[in-house]
């Protein structure tokens, strides 16, 4: 079975800032040579944080920004147009993309992966750090369209954006998306969290897959007062902690009181998921993730688990 995308937002002080890449005569204005732009760099941003510019009358109108949900519509590798996967029973699958704070995310079909995006006002931009998944997926030709797609991105050197959508360049190829679709967050409290990621601080460390898709790993369920912890080889234990509501806020929880719980499960990524919880002192939802932040930045990253919800 499919798994959501695996997101990987940046550490918490930076998430309030969306991404806003100037046209190139704005840019030139602004900045008297070509330095990259972290794409959670709040220098990006124009005055009324709006993502235009109403004063640049010389532009014609901003060039649209590469944040957001994309989905796959064109892949071109090696001078080659590559076709679309397609499922189990037959039909196309559209593999996804989310650029977001520095990071882009997505499934390729049937895994899920993350790394950090650099994108230059010079139209440049690299992809460093992917990670996926290693689910063995079902599917005319999947699993060799995944090879392909992941291949592509780590080999981007440039992008362009025009009202349609956006497009990712490579020496002899491209990827080009169109809008996505618009999630609604995911509430905070009483959905099943299942763990996805594990950071290192600076990104993705590395992906949390399961062997069984329809038993997930490790599940989280939170309240306002406690927090349910569960895997399908140990009894669920259930720990205090202080969460604020909404989709980003404080959070702790008794370390003690946590190792103590957690003591008789030898599932390692329960193990994972309370060192996380340990660490971390807030949280943020983006779309269908949650993510847990420390004072070195991101510590886990869950989704959505659709098989409970």
């Amino acid at each position: 079975m499919n798994r959501p995308v695996p997101v990987v937002p940046r550490p918490l002080p930076r998430l309030a800032i969306p991404l806003i890449l100037f046209m190139a005569g704005f840019a030139l204005a602004a900045c008297g040579d070509d330095q990259p732009i972290d794409a959670g760099d709040d220098t990006a941003l124009p005055s009324d944080g709006t993502g235009t510019d109403d004063n640049d009358a010389s532009s014609g109108g901003i060039m649209p920004s590469l944040a957001g949900n994309w989905v796959l519509e064109r892949l071109e590798a090696d001078g080659q147009m590559v076709s679309l996967p397609r499922g189990e029973d037959g039909r196309e699958i559209a593999p996804t993309a989310t650029i977001e704070l520095g990071e882009i995310r997505g499934d390729s079909g049937c895994n899920s992966f993350g790394g950090r995006i650099d994108i230059g006002e010079d139209g440049s931009a690299t992809i460093t750090d992917l990670a996926n998944t290693e689910m063995a997926c079902l599917g005319e030709g999947l699993m060799d369209f995944e090879q392909v797609y992941l291949s592509t991105l780590r080999s981007v050197i440039g992008w362009e954006a025009d009202p349609e959508g956006i497009a990712l360049v490579t020496d002899n190829g491209r990827i080009d998306y169109r809008p996505g679709p618009t999630v609604e967050p995911a509430a905070l409290f009483d959905t099943h969290w299942m763990l996805d990621s594990l950071y290192d601080g600076e990104g993705v460390d590395r992906a949390v897959t399961s062997t069984d898709q329809s038993a997930p790993e490790a599940i989280l369920i939170l309240s306002e007062t406690s927090a349910e912890i569960s895997a399908p080889d140990c009894d669920p234990f259930t720990v205090t902690v202080t969460v604020e509501p909404g989709l980003q806020g404080n959070f702790s929880v008794d370390v003690d009181e946590l190792a103590t719980a957690a003591a008789d499960c030898t599932n390692p990524n329960v193990a994972s998921l309370v060192e996380g919880l340990g660490v971390s002192s807030s949280y943020l939802i983006d779309d269908q993730r949650l993510v847990f932040v420390g004072l070195e930045g991101e510590t886990i990253g869950l989704i959505v688990d659709v098989v409970a919800d």
